[in-house]
C-alpha cells in the first residue's frame, strides 16, 4: 500500500475472543466505526476476520448501508479453527452442534456447551448473509462456501496475486550433486510438513531437504520425526523478498 494513496488506521483489538466480540457490540468495535464515519468508503473489503470483531461486516452493512466483500482465505466463517481438520487430525465435511463442541472442548480453555456452539453458528450464518460478494483464491473454497449453502452468484474467483518478477528461473542445466527437495510454509500439522519428513526418512540415498519456515512450538516434534537424518536442515523463517 506504500505506493497506493491508501491511509492505514492501525488497530490493536484485544486477544481474548470474548473482548473481541464486547468491543464490537459496546465499542463499535474498537474505533474501526469511526474511522468509517471518517472516510466515508464506497465499499468495505474485509480480508479476514480473526482478531477482529465479527460485528464489523454488520456495522458496516447495517449502520452506513455499506456494500461488503470479504476474501475466503479458508474455512473460518464456518469453523473456528479455520481449516476445517479435527483435533485427530481427520478432516471435517462441515459445521454442526456436536462436531463442534469436540473441536470446542479439546481446543478451548472454558467449555462451551451445545447451545453456545449453536448461538455461535447461528450468529456466524447472519454475517455470512450480510456479505454482498466473496472473492475466492481457489475452487476448493467457492465449492465449499456453494455447498454451505451461499449462492454461487455471490462468489467471484480472485486467485492471489505473486509478484513474477522476483521469480528468474536459472539458466542451463542442473547443477551437478545430490537432488534437492524443499518446502516452504507454515510448519503447523494441518499444512502436512510431518507427511513430508515422514516419506523422506523413509528413502535412501544422498538427496538433501530443506525446510523454510518458523516452526515454534512444533520444531522439536518435527526434528524428532527426522531421528537423526542428517540430510533433512531446518533453515527457519523467510522473507518473501529472499
Amino acid at each position: 500500500w506504500r505506493d497506493h494513496p491508501v491511509t492505514p488506521h492501525g488497530v490493536r483489538p484485544p486477544r481474548d475472543p470474548e473482548r473481541i466480540e464486547r468491543a464490537g457490540r459496546g465499542e463499535r468495535a474498537g474505533g474501526q466505526a469511526e474511522a468509517g464515519e471518517q472516510e466515508r468508503p464506497d465499499v468495505v473489503h474485509f480480508g479476514h476476520l480473526s482478531h477482529l470483531s465479527t460485528q464489523l461486516p454488520l456495522i458496516a452493512k447495517d449502520e452506513f448501508g455499506l456494500p461488503i466483500v470479504l476474501t475466503i482465505h479458508d474455512f473460518w466463517m464456518f469453523c473456528f479453527r479455520g481449516q476445517l481438520v479435527r483435533a485427530d487430525g481427520r478432516l471435517c465435511a462441515g459445521p454442526s452442534g456436536e462436531g463442534c463442541c469436540e473441536c470446542a472442548a479439546h481446543f478451548f480453555k472454558e467449555w462451551m456447551d451445545r447451545g453456545q456452539i449453536d448461538s455461535y453458528l447461528r450468529h456466524m450464518r447472519r454475517v455470512i448473509e450480510a456479505f454482498d460478494l466473496f472473492l475466492a483464491p481457489s475452487r476448493t473454497v467457492a465449492e465449499f462456501f456453494v455447498a454451505q449453502g451461499v449462492p454461487a452468484h455471490k462468489i467471484a474467483s480472485s486467485p492471489y496475486g505473486f509478484e513474477v518478477d522476483r521469480i528468474r528461473p536459472r539458466g542451463g542445466d542442473r547443477p551437478a550433486g545430490p537432488l534437492r527437495f524443499g518446502f516452504l510454509g507454515r510448519l503447523i500439522p494441518v499444512k502436512g510438513v510431518h507427511l513430508l519428513l515422514d516419506a523422506f526418512h523413509a528413502t535412501r540415498g544422498t538427496a538433501t531437504l530443506s525446510v523454510w519456515g518458523s516452526a515454534g512450538n512444533s520444531e522439536m516434534w518435527l526434528r524428532s520425526l527426522c531421528a537423526g537424518d542428517d540430510r533433512v536442515r531446518f533453515e527457519g523463517g523467510y522473507h518473501n523478498r529472499q
